[in-house]
Order: C-alpha cells, then structure tokens, then sequence
C-alpha cells in the first residue's frame, strides 16, 4: 500500500497524520484521502494550493501514471499569511 502523510493542518482536518491508502494513481490516491469533502478535489482535478510530494518529488513533474505502492506520498497545504 502507498503512504501518505498529512503534513500542517491538513492532519487534523483529516483525521490523521500518516495513513496507508489501496489506490494506483495519484489522483485516486488523493481522492480517497478527501473522502468527499471537497478540500483536495476539484471535480475530476488536484485542487491547487498543495504541494504534492511523491518519494520527495515534486508531483507535478509526474503524470498521473501508477504510483508504486511502496511509494510515499506527502501533502503539504502552501496557505500562508500576508
């Protein structure tokens, strides 16, 4: 199974810190993580404003090919005060 870790306030909007998720690719990954509310999925997309980490790479230099499942995935929320 594939790890995520919720990293900020995201671990306790969620529920947990570290989870391991049954899922192939990174949307499906990150969909099941939401579980319906809407915070991390737009429709069929990623909502912006995370940074995405696969085994510590920046997710956007991947497509949404399989993701392995020993992989690590990290989500990190970029909100930020001015």
């Amino acid at each position: 199974m594939t790890k995520v870790i919720l990293l900020g306030p995201l671990s306790q909007t969620f529920g947990f810190k570290e989870k391991e998720i049954q899922a192939n690719t990174l949307f499906d990954i990150i969909n099941a993580v939401d579980s319906g509310k809407h915070i991390l999925i737009d429709g069929e997309k990623i909502r912006s404003g995370f940074i995405i980490l696969i085994d510590g790479i920046d997710s956007r230099l991947y497509s949404n090919a399989n993701i392995k499942q020993d992989s690590v995935i990290s989500i990190i929320p970029v909100n930020h005060g001015g």
